[in-house]
């Protein structure tokens, strides 16, 4: 492969060039502002040797629109296909990960799918017990749901853990001490009485001993 110098390439870029295209250190080929060049950047070239350069940016390649899918072969499919997507637009997981999907109703609406696949693997069971059929397979994928089912109430169970605020730690004692001195200082600066402020925060200090505050407290954060 010919090698070109540097040097002797960035003397052959035209005077109304902005971008070069060039070969960054990842291997990806991009424009490169010239001001913007880097001394890992692998200067490309045309057949002539002479560096390849844009006086605007090249913009966005067009998008290729999306090709239909084909026509179901038969009236039966078609049918089929129209059940099957209704039946995607009610499903309940699927439409709480479109919603959103760090939401907590995710995992909760996987647990009910879940619980609603072990009970319908139950009723399999049952039916082939009363028939006399070997239920072996059929316990095996139940016990396989049910520990999904597991798995995801613990993930459940660490999203609440996640959502609490230990507010017996130091780190919460600091930020509502902190608060409650901004709290202080805008009494004083609003003109409020010394004798005033304190009989306030003495008030404050009372009801947050008590143990209905705390617990209160720890219920709303659980709620928000």
């Amino acid at each position: 492969m010919q090698t070109f110098d540097r040097d002797v390439l960035l003397q052959l870029i035209p005077a109304n060039a902005k971008l070069i295209y060039v070969k960054d250190e990842l291997g990806k080929f991009r424009y490169r502002l010239l001001e913007a060049l880097r001394e890992t950047d692998d200067i490309q070239v045309n057949t002539k040797g002479i560096p390849v350069t844009a006086t605007k940016s090249p913009g966005r390649p067009p998008k290729v629109p999306v090709p239909a899918p084909p026509p179901a072969i038969t009236p039966t499919v078609a049918v089929s296909n129209q059940r099957k997507v209704h039946m995607m637009s009610k499903d309940p997981v699927l439409k709480a990960i479109k919603a959103n999907p760090d939401s907590p109703d995710v995992l909760a609406q996987v647990m009910i799918s879940l619980a609603e696949e072990s009970s319908s693997i139950s009723f399999e069971r049952q039916e082939a017990e009363r028939n006399g059929t070997d239920t072996s397979m059929i316990s095996g994928r139940r016990v396989q749901v049910l520990k999904s089912l597991a798995d995801t109430w613990m993930k459940r169970k660490e999203q609440f853990a996640a959502k609490s605020m230990d507010i017996e730690s130091p780190a919460f004692k600091i930020v509502f001490s902190h608060i409650a001195l901004t709290f202080k200082a805008a009494m004083v600066s609003a003109g409020f009485k010394s004798e005033e402020v304190e009989s306030v925060f003495s008030k404050v200090a009372k009801a947050v001993e008590d143990d209905t505050w705390t617990s209160d407290l720890k219920n709303k954060i659980k709620k928000a």
